[in-house]
């Protein structure tokens, strides 16, 4: 759907259902020529910034080799390419002062409703071209939202239990930069899968 009104987007929101909002994330302001050396420098821009990843908040290299924040800023670089072999990564940020920050590139989402409280964590979900997460479940209490910033990812959704009957088993969605995702990870399985040739990078949250 093309961005919705937040009485739209609230009789939606809290079905359970995969929702997609083509050109959502720049509908409700958000930078999406946001590169990877942005990123690094936002992170670097804090004295504990990069640290606070691996001490209080969570670093997943997936099936990468990568073992923490601080490697993949060593050792990725747009300038002279990618490490030889496809890699994804995703880590949360718990940081205020790099929460802060973030928000002024991506605010949140405006027809979330009104009454809906986000949280203060913000994940992000970096990889090369060939490459994604394996087919999870995320242990979460909420429904999520991701904003697909630069790049292509391809999702692929095994539905919940209760849906068996009525949705297909597996649903694939297409999500390009400019998109946002509102999905319950909590209930869906889920899978990605990075495609085309650019380096994919995407934020999200949770929301109530």
């Amino acid at each position: 759907m093309a961005s919705p009104s937040r009485a739209t987007f609230n009789e939606l929101a809290y079905l359970s259902k995969p929702i997609i909002i083509r050109g959502g994330a720049i509908s409700t302001g958000m930078t999406t020529n946001f590169t990877f050396e942005t990123l690094k420098s936002l992170f670097e821009s804090e004295p504990d910034g990069i640290e606070s990843v691996a001490e209080e908040c969570q670093f997943l290299p997936f099936r990468s080799s990568f073992k923490n924040l601080q490697e993949v800023f060593d050792k990725v670089s747009t300038d002279s390419g990618y490490p030889d072999t496809p890699w994804y990564i995703g880590w949360s940020n718990c940081h205020p002062g790099i929460a802060g920050k973030l928000r002024k590139y991506f605010p949140r989402p405006k027809f979330l409703p009104t009454d809906s409280e986000s949280s203060v964590i913000d994940w992000i979900f970096i990889g090369s071209p060939g490459y994604g997460a394996s087919m999870h479940l995320d242990y979460v209490r909420r429904p999520s939202w991701q904003a697909q910033l630069t790049g292509r990812k391809k999702w692929i959704l095994n539905p919940p239990p209760e849906c068996e009957s009525l949705c297909s088993q597996f649903l694939s969605l297409y999500i390009n930069a400019g998109d946002m995702l509102f999905l319950d990870t909590n209930s869906w399985y889920h899978e990605t899968y990075i495609e085309g040739s650019q380096l994919s990078i995407s934020i999200g949250s949770e929301y109530d």
